[in-house]
């Protein structure tokens, strides 16, 4: 069952301020619902119709192994079960973390799930009911990955061949969340690099998205950009280091309307930083979408702790990390003095505010 936990510090990350205060905040979570009975009637038999604004998504695998999206809403209190993605019809029993999206009114989830090959892309109300084929795996353009609704309620996502985890020249579409809906490629300047590893959307430009490109086989192309989908036109925000392998950059996300953006970095981001991240593990960095300057701002301590993925709260104030200690998994709330931690199940992962 999942526990939330206002005042519990993990000692294995520590801040990193770099002279400006890390995003933190109190966490509010203090109760737990425990699973429905169904997807459309569930958290004492009540329907869920609507995520609160502050409510954010995850993943978790209960007891008995299967997967549940679940939420948490700090400012009304609430842990719920939402739906098994194993229920929904298209579906399989697993999503791949990053792999679900929120829509912008709050009552839609919209996920492809795990598997070989092309899969559907499918939206259900929050409660896992009403499942809609937004494309079926015929008419998926490749194995889709990272949706990500824009403001403009447009789904984009990047899909390409794939060639076990990495992808052959991925690409950057966008789709209507209708029923057997038509993909569209969104026009881009590849430059030398033509892999898109992620995606992030501006919260309330819908023309404007932050792009994670693969490293290159020269590297010159490797690293985050700013598009603008209506002509294609991308400027460099942040170069990785030429010819370090190590420097991966992903899970972009956007917050305080444009005004911050965060990514997470493995390896020798910056060796010469002091927050860079550990070669164990993965660090979370606040770069500039203007300036490109960077600060990092959670690391692990601890060779065997590493930051899986993250989201922002509503507020912009604090972030919700995915920490991995030795193969558990669970979520903590960035706050001024440390993490706080809300679930403590040894399975959550994969956190989402949109």
């Amino acid at each position: 069952m999942t526990t939330a936990c206002g005042d519990d510090e993990d000692p294995d990350f520590h801040l990193g301020t770099n002279n400006r205060r890390a995003p933190g905040g109190t966490p509010s979570v203090t109760n737990d619902n425990s699973n429905g009975t169904n997807n459309a009637t569930n958290n004492g038999g009540q329907p869920v119709n609507q995520l609160d604004p502050d409510e954010i998504v995850y993943l978790e695998s209960n007891n008995l192994g299967v997967l549940e999206v679940r939420s948490i809403a700090f400012a009304a209190q609430k842990n719920r079960f939402l739906f098994e993605p194993a229920t929904i019809e298209g579906a399989t029993g697993d999503i791949a973390s990053g792999d679900l999206t929120v829509s912008n009114d709050r009552r839609r989830i919209v996920f492809t799930p795990a598997g070989e090959g092309n899969r559907p892309l499918i939206s259900v109300t929050v409660g896992g009911a009403d499942a809609v084929a937004i494309l079926s795996a015929d008419s998926a353009p490749g194995v889709i990955h990272t949706p990500r609704t824009a403001a403009d309620g447009d789904i984009l996502f990047v899909a390409g061949p794939s060639n076990g985890a990495v992808f052959q020249s991925a690409r950057l579409y966008r789709v209507r969340p209708n029923a057997n809906a038509t993909p569209q490629e969104i026009p881009l300047d590849y430059g030398t690099c033509d892999v898109v590893r992620d995606v992030a959307v501006h919260p309330s430009t819908a023309a404007l998205v932050f792009l994670i490109r693969d490293a290159c086989a020269d590297f010159t192309d490797a690293g985050l950009f700013q598009l603008d989908t209506r002509n294609g036109a991308t400027g460099r925000i942040f170069t990785a280091p030429a010819n370090d392998p190590t420097s991966i950059l992903y899970a972009p996300f956007v917050a305080n309307y444009g005004h911050r953006l965060y990514v997470l970095g493995n390896g020798s981001f910056d060796v010469d930083n002091d927050f860079a991240a550990d070669a164990q593990g993965v660090g979370v960095f606040e770069i500039s979408p203007t300036t490109g300057e960077y600060v990092g701002l959670f690391t692990p301590d601890n060779a065997d702790a590493t930051i899986r993925a993250f989201t922002g709260t509503s507020d912009g104030q604090s972030l919700v990390l995915e920490l991995d200690h030795g193969g558990s998994r669970d979520l903590f709330l960035t706050a001024s003095t440390g993490l706080a931690r809300l679930t403590n199940v040894g399975t959550a992962r994969s956190p989402t505010l949109r």
